[in-house]
């Protein structure tokens, strides 16, 4: 197995293996999407008002502390670069990059992006993310 760079458990039952509050939770399934929705949807009163519940792709449920996000890192970078928001470009393709996209002046989804990604998204590339789709954005909304 590759060597990680961040430390990680692997246990039958997360909520047990949980000593201390960790910064992400990331629970992985290769072929069974509905194996995490299933688990997403039973521990949705757990969650409320400890973390945020997200596919970061088919096949990764991810779990952030509250009021942390893509969104929330925008909004710190431009305090700490002293940059006006409404110089912002985000570009996503998951459903956890909707709260970014909305977040900054201009949201862009990726050509292959969720449809959730699309529809919160001000611009969808022409290209997808594996086909220039940043090089679009950059030609289009920067130079």
């Amino acid at each position: 197995m590759k060597q990680a760079r961040i430390s990680y458990k692997i246990s039958p039952n997360i909520l047990d293996a949980l000593e201390e509050e960790p910064q992400k939770v990331m629970l992985i399934s290769l072929d069974q999407r509905d194996k995490l929705e299933r688990f997403q949807k039973k521990n949705l009163n757990w969650e409320k008002g400890k973390c945020n519940s997200f596919f970061s792709s088919s096949q990764y449920l991810e779990y952030s502390p509250k009021n942390t996000s893509k969104a929330t890192g925008i909004l710190e970078l431009t305090k700490i670069l002293n940059m006006p928001m409404d110089a912002t470009v985000a570009v996503g393709d998951e459903d956890n990059d909707v709260p970014m996209i909305k977040t900054a002046c201009i949201g862009v989804a990726v050509k292959n992006a969720t449809e959730k990604a699309k529809a919160a998204a001000d611009y969808v590339t022409v290209n997808d993310n594996n086909h220039d789709a940043i090089a679009e954005v950059i030609e289009k909304f920067i130079l």
